[in-house]
């Protein structure tokens, strides 16, 4: 598994294709910090048109085996040859946030 912190700032990560790699399976979200004054927070997935492919609202479910954070399962797959794009957004936009992703 590997993990990658998103915020505010920094909203999103790329993951380019090789013979080694052709899916991106996102397993879960950990939200550190929830955006306060959003009206949602979504996780969206882009091809590489940048057509996404793939929307979710969070909503904070605690988990209690990771206390101080809320943990939401995604546990979806997405196969791509050349590259895919991972975002975190808020509605309005700029709204601070902290979480991770969890992907293989």
């Amino acid at each position: 598994m590997e993990n990658v912190k998103l915020n505010e700032s920094n909203s999103s990560f790329h993951v380019s294709g090789s013979e080694a790699m052709r899916s991106l399976r996102i397993e879960q979200v950990w939200v550190r910090q929830w955006p306060e004054r959003a009206d949602e927070f979504k996780l969206i997935v882009l091809d590489e048109k940048d057509v996404p492919i793939y929307r979710q609202i969070l909503h904070a479910q605690e988990a209690p085996e990771t206390a101080g954070t809320d943990t939401i399962a995604v546990g979806k797959e997405f196969a791509f040859y050349d590259h895919l794009s991972v975002v975190l957004t808020t509605e309005p936009g700029g709204v601070p946030f902290s979480a991770e992703i969890i992907f293989k």
